[in-house]
């Protein structure tokens, strides 16, 4: 599935659990998003996060 087929509410949910995170966990959980979801491109990751 990419991102462009999530709901907003998803992925509000995706960057308020980001933020829960810290550390270590925080960058595990972005990557496993950003390879599941965004084809591993650190761009999209950084729109979509921040």
């Amino acid at each position: 599935m990419k991102i462009s087929k999530i709901s907003e509410e998803a992925r509000e949910i995706f960057k308020k659990t980001a933020k829960k995170l810290s550390g270590t966990t925080r960058r595990e959980y972005i990557a496993t998003i950003t390879i599941e979801l965004l084809d591993g491109n650190a761009r999209k990751a950084e729109r979509a996060f921040w």
